[in-house]
């Protein structure tokens, strides 16, 4: 979520990246704790305060702004109009590509990435085109 709400304008406006958060570091890292975070984390404060700032988030990206939903991907292989997002529970991003799928659908398709085969259907395309012109 951090890295639509750092490209986001609005948000960056809003400063809502960092004024809804009174320890930056947790935004900064997933590996980055204080002494009071584990300390919360014993308590339940933690997961709460977390849980809040994912809320937060949330909102802004998949309701309220328009540019963040903008920046949404839709599953290609069942062409449903929900927007994804790779962070949400049920998608999965290509690691090579970045394309966003549900993760049933992917994995109905053996885990093979549909934007990666046109990508390389292009690249196999171009190169026999200019093998062809070589001659």
């Amino acid at each position: 979520m951090r890295k639509y709400l750092l490209v986001c304008r609005y948000a960056k406006e809003d400063h809502l990246l960092w004024k809804s958060i009174d320890s930056p570091h947790l935004i900064e890292s997933t590996d980055l704790y204080s002494l009071q975070d584990l300390v919360n984390t014993s308590n339940g404060e933690l997961i709460t305060k977390l849980h809040n700032l994912s809320e937060i988030f949330l909102k802004h990206i998949k309701e309220t702004c328009e540019v963040c939903k903008g920046r949404g991907h839709i599953c290609e292989i069942c062409s449903n109009n929900e927007i994804l997002f790779p962070f949400d529970s049920l998608s999965i991003s290509c690691q090579d590509c970045g394309a966003v799928y549900h993760r049933n659908c992917f994995t109905r398709k053996q885990e093979i990435c549909q934007k990666c085969l046109r990508i390389k259907d292009r690249l196999d395309k171009s190169t026999l085109f200019e093998d062809d012109n070589g001659d």
